[in-house]
């Protein structure tokens, strides 16, 4: 099935507004009778509403279970980052009903979202390959690399199975992300309980994740944490958030998303840090912004933006 083309920027922002005001203390019964009559009045306003609902629910469902103690994003705010890229970043949705594992990948800068047959659905970030399989008895998925979020719908009698590379996230409903890179993989459970197995030993470890914990594996090597959660998952709303984050790694975070690559020439340059809200999609904005703040110096070759430290000679 052919992808649906991404709602217009003004349908866009008329489902940021509803999200906001059905999410809103002093929703009113008028506001749901209006919304249902905005919904049924064009297809691509239920397309549109998914899209903005979905990174609601990933950021602002997140502050109220985790209760981070610093930067608190508005509503307001929320709503601005999940517009943010819709002109730069390119999405696409499919409803996927596989008889057989299917193949879906996204190039840089591209989300998708998959709709499955069960009721689950899954966004693929940028720069991801994923495998599905939907049988009668078992449901599969394969992250060969890159990320994606998972919204499992529930079915005690087929779990539903996340492989990455030699590690398997096991859940009969539940949300979470799961990022794959080599060896290296993470997993951030924001709704529901899953349960996460190392296959790499004969004897599979396994372990338990609830709301709010990260799990980072790395070859045989597996611990979990608590850490603030909203930067982690900030791509679902196609923006980064940068927390006193490492140049170097904000950087690579920023280069999925644009064929403009950042590029930086020195250790000095790289070992800086950063913390912000940004776009994603336009490295160059990011790179004169960076400018502004940083001891760097930034040039232009070709399809390559050049950081490098002020402060040296180069």
């Amino acid at each position: 099935m052919q992808p649906v083309p991404m709602p217009p920027e003004e349908i866009l922002e008329e489902a940021a507004n509803w999200v906001a005001r059905l999410n809103a203390d002093d929703r009113s019964r008028e506001d749901e009778d209006r919304f249902r009559a905005w919904i049924a009045a064009d297809p691509e306003h239920g397309v549109a509403f998914e899209v903005m609902d979905r990174g609601w629910s990933a950021i602002a469902g997140i502050q109220r279970r985790t209760k981070p103690q610093v930067h608190h994003l508005s509503r307001r705010q929320l709503v601005m980052a999940a517009l943010g890229g819709s002109v730069v970043v390119g999405t696409s949705f499919l409803i996927l009903r596989p008889a057989t594992a299917q193949t879906y990948e996204t190039a840089i800068g591209e989300q998708k979202h998959l709709a499955l047959e069960d009721g689950s659905k899954i966004l693929m970030n940028a720069s991801t390959k994923l495998v599905i399989s939907l049988t009668d008895t078992e449901r599969n998925a394969d992250l060969v690399y890159g990320r994606a979020n998972f919204d499992i719908a529930k079915d005690s009698t087929r779990p539903f199975i996340v492989s990455a590379g030699q590690h398997q996230i096991v859940s009969q409903g539940s949300r979470f992300d799961v990022g794959h890179d080599g060896a290296d993989v993470q997993v951030v459970l924001t709704q529901g309980i899953a349960d996460f197995h190392d296959t790499m030993t004969a004897s599979s470890t396994k372990k338990s994740l609830v709301v709010g914990d990260r799990l980072l594996a790395s070859g045989p090597s597996v611990r979990i944490d608590r850490p603030r959660l909203e930067p982690l998952v900030a791509w679902q709303t196609r923006t980064a958030i940068f927390d006193d984050t490492m140049l170097s790694e904000a950087i690579r975070e920023m280069n999925l998303y644009s064929q403009t690559k950042l590029e930086i020439v020195d250790g000095r340059t790289a070992r800086l840090h950063v913390s912000g809200l940004y776009r994603v999609g336009d490295n160059a904005a990011f790179a004169r912004s960076i400018a502004k703040f940083l001891p760097v110096r930034v040039s232009r070759q070709g399809d390559r933006m050049i950081l490098r430290s002020s402060n040296s000679n180069g």
